[in-house]
């Protein structure tokens, strides 16, 4: 929810950094929702829901995926137009 921490819309608008929300699709604690409004509130942001991801998306067998997604959106590989190394 938006009440235990202050992740509201007008707050996370002023984020001027580029932003990774990653959230595992399976969350039973935190609906994909909420990742969903946190993506659309930051300029300049993305989203990766993990499929049959949990509250901790990634695991063991995720982790090999998580790392080169990870460094491709650090390497800006994620960004419109350019392909990915």
């Amino acid at each position: 929810g938006y009440d235990d921490v202050n992740f509201t819309p007008p707050y996370l608008s002023k984020i001027k950094a580029r932003a990774l929300t990653i959230h595992g699709d399976r969350d039973a604690s935190i609906s994909v929702s909420i990742a969903f409004d946190i993506f659309q509130s930051i300029p300049n942001s993305h989203l990766w829901v993990i499929p049959n991801g949990s509250h901790w998306p990634i695991t063991a067998n995720n982790k090999k995926p998580f790392t080169k997604s990870v460094l491709e959106f650090l390497n800006s590989d994620w960004e419109e137009g350019k392909e990915p190394r």
